[in-house]
Parts: structure tokens; C-alpha cells; sequence
């Protein structure tokens, strides 16, 4: 078991730099990341920039589709490698909502949920000397692809406060919730009901970025 006190870092969010003065920041998670880095490469509107538009950090993304929090051999398979190459000082996670989308899943699993993504966190600390974490909150669905609506939004909130709660308590971790996606009067997703059309890839673009940018402050 790891530690919590020998992961304890200094109250500011700023991270000490690197030698060349930026900071990596890895945003990994499901399928939505993966379709945000590809917009990001292919993008010709100016809208989505890579390292988010911000000199002061280097931004790579990571996403695997069909990835499930609770799936802990997958996160070392899929993961590991990237972060042990990269080495992040910052890492957000955009995960969960696969979980929250399974069948099998009860009211018991949903705090396992957050229990499984705490574990996360502090092997990302220990391991891969990662300095400080984001998790971010799970995306709603308007069509989820195995329970109706109203359950998968049910399970939502209540895994939700469970992260709210959980990583409130720790320094170098923050939850970060999705305000200027979900708040949108416009809407943000394709026919499916789970993937974003581009006014949604650009709200998450928004949030992640203003993530970042309280991770990293302009100098």
C-alpha cells in the first residue's frame, strides 16, 4: 500500500518547471480524448491548439475507446507505457462513464468506482512521479448504450459526490467538475447521444484548457 504522507506536496498548484520551462501535462481517458486529439492535429479553424495554446506547457493526449475505470490491467497496458515515456508532471483523467454505462454495475460499485480511480492517483504519484492530478467528472448521456437515461444520470451524481469528496481531501489532486460543458444551452452531442459534435468538442476543449491553466499559471 502506498504511502498518502510521502505524496504530500506544497499547498500551490504551481509545479516546478522543467529545464526548458514548460511543463507536460497528459490528458488521459476513454474515446472522448482520443477524438479531442485528433481535432486538436486536424483542426484548421484556430479554435483547437495544440499544447492547448499555451506557451508555458507541453500537452499530449491519450485516449483508448471502450476504456473502463475498473479495468486496472488495461489502465497498465494502455497507459503505462505512454506516461513511463512521457513523463508528466500534470495528469488529467477523463474516465468513468463506461463504468457508469455497464449493466453489471450496483449501487456498491459506484464508490468502488472512486476508490479505483483514487488508486489510480496515487500510483500515477508514486510510480510515475507524477505531481499533481485532475480528475475530471464523467460526461453526461443523453442515449446511454446499456441503461436508460435517468438510471445512467443517477449513477452519475452519485459517483460524482463520491469523487467530490474523496479528492476535495488530498493535496496535488483536484476534481474538476465539467461546468462549461454541461451548463451549454446548445446541443452537444451526436446522433448517438454519447459523442460530441464539434460545439461540444470545443466545450471540453475550453474546460480542459482552463484546467490546465490553473494546474500552470503563465509565468
Amino acid at each position: 500500500m502506498v504511502d498518502r504522507g510521502s505524496l504530500a506536496l506544497p499547498k500551490s498548484a504551481e509545479i516546478e518547471g522543467t529545464v526548458a520551462g514548460r511543463k507536460r501535462v497528459a490528458v488521459i481517458g476513454h474515446l472522448f480524448v482520443r477524438r479531442l486529439d485528433s481535432d486538436m492535429q486536424t483542426d484548421r479553424s484556430g479554435k483547437l491548439k495544440s499544447d492547448f495554446g499555451l506557451a508555458q506547457c507541453r500537452v499530449q493526449l491519450r485516449g483508448v475507446g471502450g476504456y473502463r475505470v475498473m479495468d486496472r490491467n488495461r489502465f497498465d497496458r494502455e497507459f503505462a507505457p505512454f506516461l513511463r515515456q512521457f513523463r508528466p508532471h500534470i495528469v488529467l483523467i477523463q474516465a468513468g462513464g463506461n463504468d457508469l454505462d455497464a449493466t453489471s454495475c450496483t449501487d456498491a460499485q459506484l464508490l468502488l468506482l472512486a476508490s479505483t480511480l483514487d488508486d489510480i492517483v496515487l500510483q500515477l504519484k508514486s510510480e510515475f512521479g507524477v505531481q499533481s492530478v485532475y480528475v475530471c467528472e464523467p460526461f453526461t448521456r443523453e442515449r446511454p448504450m446499456h441503461v436508460n437515461r435517468q438510471t445512467f444520470e443517477n449513477r452519475r451524481q452519485v459517483a460524482v459526490n463520491y469523487m467530490a469528496t474523496m479528492f476535495s481531501q488530498q493535496q496535488g489532486t483536484r476534481f474538476w467538475r465539467h461546468r462549461r460543458i454541461f451548463g451549454a444551452q446548445t446541443n452537444i452531442y451526436k446522433r448517438d447521444g454519447v459523442h460530441l459534435i464539434h460545439f461540444g468538442q470545443d466545450r471540453f476543449y475550453r474546460s480542459l484548457r482552463h484546467a490546465v491553466m490553473q494546474a500552470v499559471p503563465v509565468p
